[in-house]
Formats: structure tokens, C-alpha cells, sequence
């Protein structure tokens, strides 16, 4: 009894050492794990799940169509990033009839019936014939996207994209140039759109998946 209690004595320290090294090998995995399925996952789909396609699209490709199969993959990313574009040009909204009053803080008119919010993006064209005072002291056009600040019945005060600053402008608004829009996917709704339309693609996928015949061909020689 008298050795077992001294070798227990003698292991409990390194039994203590493992345990923690275990306990905290396990608990900085579990930590990465889940930070890149909240994080980093979205980001490397296309590691994840762009590359793998390829792969297996080149490996059923008979040999005389991979290089074929290769084209018809990039084209389909293409087609891809077409789509998106499209997207992008058909949200945008025009919002004719607007105005400008240029002051410390600038506010925007819109046209009756237009809804916003705040944080939503505003864009104007550069003939506004509006000047930006900027907090560093540079002037520059009032041109480019802005954000909604404040939101008073059919007119919402602007602040900057970066600092979201209140916007300090000065001249008059060119009523026969200046032009104003915004989008018509307003802040999750973009990105939601892209979540539902990749959410119907995979689940009629399912069906092509259930009717494909997998076949490898691998050269030999």
C-alpha cells in the first residue's frame, strides 16, 4: 500500500499535466471548429466546395472531354458571376423627383411614398452640384454612396460610408442633373436573396444526385 500511495503521488503531477494538456487541446479545437463554421466556412467555399466540384467533374469526364468538361466548369462560374451582376443592376432604384438641402447636415427629399431606413445605402451621381466639407478639411463633389442617418417622414439625413459621420455640404442642388437612388434589396434582404436561390438549386439537385451513375475514368499510361 505504502508504494502505491508513492507511486500515486509521483504520477499525479504528470497524470494533472496530460489532463490539462488534453482538456486544453480539446477546448482551443472545439474554439477553431466553431469560429470557422461561423467565420471563416462562408469565406472558403470556394476552397470547400468549388474546388471538390471541379475535381469530380474532371474525374467523370471521359478522357477525350475533360478538357471540355474544364471550359464547361468555368463557364458555369461565369455564368455565375453574370447572374450576380444582373442582380446588382436590376436592384438598383431610381428615386426621381429627389432634392437636396445642403447645410452642417445634409437631408434628402424623396419622393412621396418612398420608404427607408436606417443604415441604407443612398447613392447620387456626380453632377449634384453639391460640395462635401470633409472633418479632415478636403472638399470633394457629393457623389458616390452615402448611409441614412435619420429618417423623418419622406426625408432622411445623410452621414458618410466610413465614419458615419453627419455630412456637411454647401452649394444648391442641380435639379436638372443630379440624380439619387438606392437599392431595392435593403440591408439581409441581398444577401438572403442569394441564401433562398442557392437553397432551391441544392434541393433540386437532390433529384439529379438520386438519377446520376457515377463512372471514373483515370488515364492509365
Amino acid at each position: 500500500m505504502k508504494g502505491l500511495g508513492l507511486l500515486a503521488a509521483r504520477a499525479e503531477p504528470w497524470l494533472f499535466e496530460v489532463g490539462g494538456w488534453v482538456f486544453g487541446g480539446l477546448l482551443a479545437f472545439n474554439l477553431v471548429l466553431i469560429s470557422a463554421l461561423i467565420t471563416v466556412g462562408p469565406v472558403d467555399t470556394l476552397i470547400l466546395v468549388s474546388i471538390t466540384a471541379l475535381e469530380f467533374s474532371y474525374k467523370q469526364a471521359p478522357l477525350r472531354f475533360k478538357s471540355f468538361v474544364m471550359a464547361l466548369y468555368l463557364w458555369c462560374i461565369s455564368l455565375g458571376n453574370l447572374g450576380t451582376a444582373v442582380v446588382n443592376e436590376a436592384m438598383v432604384r431610381e428615386l426621381p423627383g429627389s432634392s437636396v438641402v445642403a447645410g452642417a447636415q445634409t437631408w434628402v427629399s424623396l419622393p412621396s411614398g418612398t420608404t427607408m431606413i436606417t443604415g441604407q445605402k443612398i447613392d447620387f451621381n456626380e453632377n449634384t452640384g453639391l460640395t462635401v466639407h470633409g472633418a479632415d478639411g478636403k472638399d470633394a463633389p457629393l457623389a458616390g454612396t452615402y448611409l441614412v442617418a435619420e429618417v423623418q417622414g419622406n426625408r432622411v439625413r445623410l452621414m458618410d460610408n466610413e465614419h458615419r459621420l453627419p455630412v456637411a455640404t454647401s452649394g444648391a442642388w442641380n435639379a436638372s442633373g443630379g440624380e439619387v437612388s438606392t437599392y431595392k434589396l435593403v440591408g439581409p434582404q441581398y444577401f438572403n436573396f442569394f441564401a433562398y436561390l442557392m437553397a432551391g438549386t441544392g434541393f433540386l439537385f437532390i433529384f439529379v444526385a438520386m438519377m446520376y451513375r457515377e463512372k471514373t475514368y483515370v488515364r492509365e499510361d
